[in-house]
């Protein structure tokens, strides 16, 4: 009974895990390539080059490696673009929300002024008049 036991959990590790995505982003999100890689980190990158895109909550069970989490969310990640998942873990080493990220992207180089040509130097001053 204990081996059908242990079975039965290691199959539902595999299994028993999903993630409900919600995006959270008013901008539109270019999917990635499905099998895309992003990195899973337990804090924001620093700086502002990142922006917030879509959350990631549990809908069955949780995973409690970073690498189950990785490939449990892996589609949905992709499929928003994400560059980076921010997670949350609870006192049982459970995954419990991952904040979705990608990378900002630069604005575009604004084309440079049209300067004006460089006006001419005016004639030098006439001397003053001789005195009488």
């Amino acid at each position: 009974m204990k081996l059908l036991l242990a079975a039965l959990v290691v199959i539902c590790a595999e299994g028993c895990v999903g993630y409900q995505l919600s995006t959270s982003s008013s901008t539109p999100l270019t999917a990635k390539p499905a099998d895309c890689d992003f990195q899973v980190a337990n804090l924001p990158p620093g700086g502002d080059g990142y922006e917030e895109i879509a959350t990631l909550t549990p809908s069955k069970g949780r995973a409690v490696t970073p690498d189950s989490f990785k490939s449990t969310v892996r589609a949905d990640v992709c499929k928003v673009g994400g560059d980076v998942v921010v997670t949350e873990i609870n006192g049982r080493g459970e995954y419990v929300r991952g904040t979705v990220l990608r990378k900002r992207v630069a604005p575009a180089a604004a084309e440079p002024a049209a300067v004006a040509p460089a006006a001419a130097e005016p004639p030098p001053a006439a001397p003053p008049p001789a005195a009488p």
